[in-house]
C-alpha cells in the first residue's frame, strides 16, 4: 500500500506492507525508499501516527542518502570539494592519486573507486601530517609541554587521542577546514597539558572552534575513511 504525509514541506512517500510480525517497522533503503512493515491487523491510523512520530529520522536519513549521492565523485580536503578525473596509464601498476588543478587526479590501470581508496588514504595521511605539523608549530609556545611526535591515521569513532608521550590523529581531520584541524589540535594539546577547561581555552585560541563543532554535525558523512 502506498501512503504519503508532508513533513516540514517535504512530501515523504512510503510502502506500507502487513505481515506476521510483533511490531512496527520503518526501514530507509539505500535508493531512498521507504518500508513500513506492520502486523496484522494494525489500525492503519496507528501505523500512519507511527510513521509521522518518525519523520525527524525518515527525513535525516533521506538527505544523507541524497548527499552521499552527490559526493559520490567528489573528495573534499581541507573544507574544499574536489571533482574526481580517472586518467588510465598502463605504466602505473599502482593508481597514483594527485591534486591538480582544482580536482584529484587518479592515474592507473583498470581504476575502481575500490582499488584507489588505499593510494587516496596515503594521499590524505601525507597531507594531513603535512598540514598538521604546520599548525603544531602555531600552536607550540602556547603550552608547556608539546607531544614527542604527533601521527596521522584512521581511528574508528575519534578524532585523536593520546599515547604515552605521542598523539595520533584521525585522517579525516583533514577532510575538514583548517579551523577543524586547529580545534581538534588544541582540544588534545590541552589534554596532554592536564588543562581540564578546554573550552575556554579553544574559545581564546581558536575563535573559529564553534563553527568547526557545527561542519562535523553537518557534514560528518563526508569524512571518508571509517
Amino acid at each position: 500500500m502506498k501512503l504519503s504525509f508532508n513533513f516540514e514541506g517535504t512530501k515523504i512517500d512510503y510502502d506500507l506492507t502487513y505481515k506476521k510480525r510483533t511490531s512496527i517497522a520503518i526501514n530507509v533503503d539505500e535508493d531512498g525508499s521507504v518500508k513500513v512493515l506492520a502486523p496484522v491487523g494494525t489500525p492503519l491510523f496507528s501505523v500512519m501516527d507511527k510513521v509521522k512520530g518518525n519523520a525527524d529520522w525518515i527525513l535525516g536519513e533521506l538527505l544523507r542518502i541524497q548527499r552521499a549521492k552527490e559526493y559520490a565523485n567528489h573528495c573534499m580536503y581541507l573544507g574544499k570539494n574536489y571533482g574526481i578525473e580517472f586518467v588510465e596509464d598502463e605504466t602505473k601498476e599502482n593508481p597514483v592519486v594527485k591534486l591538480v588543478r582544482g580536482k584529484f587526479v587518479v592515474e592507473g590501470q583498470n581504476i575502481t573507486k575500490e582499488t584507489m581508496m588505499l593510494p587516496l588514504c596515503e594521499w590524505y595521511i601525507t597531507k594531513t601530517m603535512s598540514k598538521l605539523k604546520e599548525r603544531v608549530k602555531v600552536y607550540n609556545e602556547q603550552f608547556e609541554k608539546m607531544p614527542k611526535k604527533v601521527d596521522v591515521k584512521i581511528l574508528q569513532n575519534r578524532l585523536w587521542y593520546i599515547d604515552e608521550d605521542q598523539i595520533i590523529f584521525d585522517v579525516n581531520i583533514g577532510v575538514g577546514p583548517v579551523n577543524l584541524i586547529d580545534s581538534v589540535l588544541v582540544e588534545a594539546l590541552c589534554r596532554f597539558n592536564g588543562i581540564e577547561d578546554s573550552n575556554s581555552v579553544l574559545a581564546k585560541m581558536v575563535p573559529e572552534s564553534e563553527q568547526a563543532r557545527e561542519w562535523v554535525n553537518i557534514n560528518k558523512d563526508r569524512f571518508i575513511f571509517r
